[in-house]
């Protein structure tokens, strides 16, 4: 066993990944998080900054591929505490979607 640490950050090299993502689909998401008051007014925008190869700072959003059997909203609450930390989540989560819509069963009479 080596005592190395693993540093890639993916199982695919980049020419690897490259060549999946031409031949088939991979779901990302992206957000752009941002905070209101109590009014609903945007406070404040939750963008990421990057530093580039020449030293160029720039803003990206919050991104990341979705999971296998991930649902999209978990992939966002999951990439969005990552890049930004718990204090992005919401302070209450909503009901889960499956409880928002009223069945579509119908009922015999």
């Amino acid at each position: 066993m080596s005592d190395m640490t693993e540093t890639t950050p993916g199982w695919l090299t980049t020419d690897e990944l490259e060549l999946v993502r031409a031949r088939m689909p991979v779901l990302y998401v992206e957000a752009v998080p941002v905070r209101v008051d109590d009014s609903g007014e945007v406070t404040s925008v939750g963008l990421l900054l990057r530093i580039g190869p020449d030293g160029t700072v720039s803003r990206t959003l919050v991104s990341g591929r979705v999971l296998h059997h991930e649902r999209v909203r978990d992939a966002l609450l999951r990439h969005l505490e990552k890049d930004l930390g718990p204090v992005a989540l919401p302070a209450s989560r909503p009901r889960s979607s499956r409880s928002r819509w009223p069945s579509t069963s119908r009922r015999r009479a």
